[in-house]
């Protein structure tokens, strides 16, 4: 009794199964963050958006891409272009009309404001 006894016919070869390809949240995130980093022409944003597309472009063979998303090229072309969009100010500056402009409309918004509380007080 004490050998142990191995039955060849319970003897289970195995075989690898790789696990299936996933679709990640980066390929998500890789295709909102550049259009937010445009809009809001945050620099930090663009950089964080940058770098997630190019490890997306980096990863994209092995994740599983639905038939209606991006190519990750077309994430990393767009997160180029929110960079480009964030430093936009170094190569064309904003001219300084509008910082006069914006100084009128507070003067405008003040007075206004002014005006409504002495009517409303009676003063």
């Amino acid at each position: 009794m004490g050998a142990s006894v191995i039955r060849e016919d319970l003897v289970v070869k195995y075989t690898h199964v790789p696990p299936e390809a996933r679709n990640p949240a980066t390929g998500m995130m890789a295709q909102t963050m550049p259009m937010a980093s445009m809009f809001m022409r945050n620099k930090m944003m663009s950089w964080a958006s940058f770098c997630i597309c190019v490890q997306h472009y980096m990863n994209f063979r092995n994740v599983k891409l639905s038939e209606d998303a991006n190519s990750p090229l077309m994430s990393l072309i767009l997160a180029t272009i929110g960079l480009v969009t964030a430093y936009i100010d170094i190569l064309v500056p904003t001219p300084q009309i509008k910082k006069k402009a914006a100084e009128t409309v507070a003067d405008a918004v003040t007075s206004v404001v002014a005006t409504a509380v002495e009517t409303a007080t009676g003063i």
